[in-house]
């Protein structure tokens, strides 16, 4: 099996690795090795080896990902980049992975995952200000809440039903979208803010529970019916309206390196459009409170005084005592409004917007050479608008694959492919395949759900523009130059959420009833239930013929 998913590989011009570890409790610490090239079918992403972690220093990585590499027949020179997190162990500068692993392979590029960049990101701004953090915690802790006991299950069941999505989520460190669809299970338009209103209303009012259930419920309730809250609960909404796409997109299957770049920069450009919008959040929170205030005045229920706040208090503000001669210069905000405006939503934008900045800023000088090769800047590339550095760091890059390769000789290609691109497209199917290796982890039995590339022909993606030149045989002669620089961008990958999903099915096969499961078995069956197509390619017939050959008993058994 190995032998199969390594011949394809080998051939690759170039190819560059995902690695992540796992330190589930479950099972034992696990390296996984995920490798990505191009070739005809497109984008591949292939489960190459998982190993068991002996020493977690950067040089081992570094050393086991090489004898990996050479246990396969791969040359570590064709590596181009690897992604992983952000541990210390993994990117630091001087003796870690990263470093090594350039020892090895000159040139060749860390990127630094892009799916656990953001989720540091949505981190970082949803811990400063404190109200940001007690939201976050308030909507933890009452997901909890009911979980704790099963009288308080048994409350919310009667209010809202046996329905399995009328759930509240608790945050979990690792589940990045657990905020957002915690956030949007009480706040969101069809939300449950009414429900949980009304159940911590009855656990309040209960005898049934002890004193200390009971101030709980009356503490959550007083919480989520806050204005503040409120209004900082909006805020977040809208954050998570504009980064809720690109973290789906980061974490999906068959993308770019410079489509996720160019997603990035969109993104921050949004968030800054709202970075002073103050006036638009308190417009959602109103149109929510006079939605949610008509629900609870048409609920027929006795002793219901529940009212939601709709103003900020005013909270008397201390003035220091000025000493003889001194100046005060710093007035105090008196007014509320603009009070939580300056401390609480300008703090989150702009914390959220300098954690995106600051992260995403790596490699800026490689990327803006790729940008070059995006369809969607031909127009300006026809016009001769190159500056004077322009794909400079790319043609170094691409330099040891072809000595012939020159920054001039780039460009005059590119230029003419560009010159030539609104008559190339044209006769490129509606519609094509990228089989990736996480579309086939999501295999059936059936296999029948090979899932399509997020393009779709759209002509304006630098995948689309591969397509091209292989369709027609540019490759060749006419841009061999230009495959190289497409076959690059495509190859350097920008996330290493497979490796994550190689260790769900880890969990799957090492589990309590196979924990004696050594590490060879354990690597096989890996790569036979991730890389399933290649799997069904092997010929039964040689696999048999093989194993006669192991024992004269295996001979007779198999034979017939």
């Amino acid at each position: 099996m190995k032998k199969s998913i390594s011949d394809e590989i080998r051939d690759a011009v170039m190819f560059s690795v995902q690695l992540d570890t796992t330190q589930d409790i479950s099972v034992q610490d696990q390296y996984s090795i995920i490798l990505r090239y191009v070739n005809y079918k497109g984008i591949q992403e292939r489960l190459l080896a998982v190993i068991t972690v002996q020493q977690s220093t950067g040089k081992s990585f570094s050393d086991m990902l090489q004898g990996v590499l050479a246990d396969n027949g791969l040359d570590v020179m064709k590596c181009i980049g690897n992604a992983t997190d952000g541990a210390a162990n993994m990117q630091g500068q001087f003796n870690e992975f990263s470093a090594w692993l350039e020892k090895s392979t000159p040139n060749q590029v860390h990127v630094w995952c892009y799916s656990h960049i953001l989720n540091l990101v949505i981190i970082d701004s949803t811990k400063s200000p404190l109200k940001a953090a007690a939201l976050f915690v308030t909507l933890n802790d009452l997901a909890n809440y009911f979980k704790e006991l099963y009288k308080r299950m048994n409350v919310w069941v009667n209010f809202v039903g046996e329905n399995n999505k009328k759930r509240l989520q608790s945050i979990g460190s690792t589940q990045w979208w657990s905020k957002e669809v915690a956030l949007k299970h009480i706040f969101g338009s069809d939300g449950m803010y009414i429900d949980v209103i009304l159940v911590l209303n009855s656990i309040e009012n209960s005898n049934g529970f002890t004193s200390g259930a009971r101030l709980k419920a009356k503490t959550f309730k007083n919480s989520i019916l806050d204005y503040s809250t409120i209004l900082t609960a909006f805020i977040y909404i809208r954050i998570f309206n504009i980064v809720g796409p690109l973290s789906k997109y980061l974490q999906s299957k068959g993308m770019d390196l410079l489509k996720c770049q160019e997603m990035v920069c969109a993104a921050i450009k949004d968030l800054k459009l709202i970075q002073r919008d103050m006036s638009g959040v308190k417009v959602m929170a109103k149109r929510f409170i006079d939605t949610m205030s008509e629900k609870l005045e048409s609920i027929e229920t006795e002793n219901l005084d529940i009212v939601i706040e709709t103003e900020l208090p005013i909270n008397r503000s201390r003035k220091r005592k000025i000493l003889s001669g001194e100046k005060n210069n710093d007035e105090p905000i008196i007014d509320p409004e603009m009070k939580f405006t300056v401390e609480v939503h300008n703090l989150i934008l702009d914390n959220t917007i300098a954690s995106m900045e600051k992260k995403f800023s790596k490699n800026q000088i490689l990327y803006t050479d790729f940008a070059c090769l995006s369809p969607v800047n031909f127009e300006d590339i026809n016009k001769r608008n190159f500056p004077p550095n322009a794909l400079v760091e790319l043609t170094n890059k691409i330099k040891r694959f072809d000595e012939r390769i020159t920054r001039d000789s780039l460009q005059n290609e590119l230029l003419s492919f560009a010159s030539n691109w609104n008559e190339l497209k044209k006769s490129v199917p509606e519609s094509y395949k990228v089989v990736t290796f996480n579309e086939i982890q999501d295999e059936d039995v059936e296999n029948k759900t090979m899932n399509k590339s997020h393009c779709k022909s759209c002509m304006n993606c630098s995948i689309c523009c591969y397509l091209v030149l292989q369709k027609y045989n540019l490759y060749s002669n006419a841009y061999s130059h230009l495959t190289m620089a497409y076959k690059y961008l495509l190859t350097l990958p920008c996330t290493q959420v497979a490796c994550e999903r190689s260790f769900s099915i880890l969990k799957y096969l090492k589990n309590r009833l196979r924990s004696t499961l050594n590490e060879s078995k354990l690597e096989a069956f890996m790569i036979m239930s991730i890389e399933k197509d290649t799997l069904f390619k092997i010929n039964t017939d040689e696999v048999i013929d093989q194993l006669k050959t192991k024992s004269n008993l295996l001979s007779r058994e198999l034979s017939y």
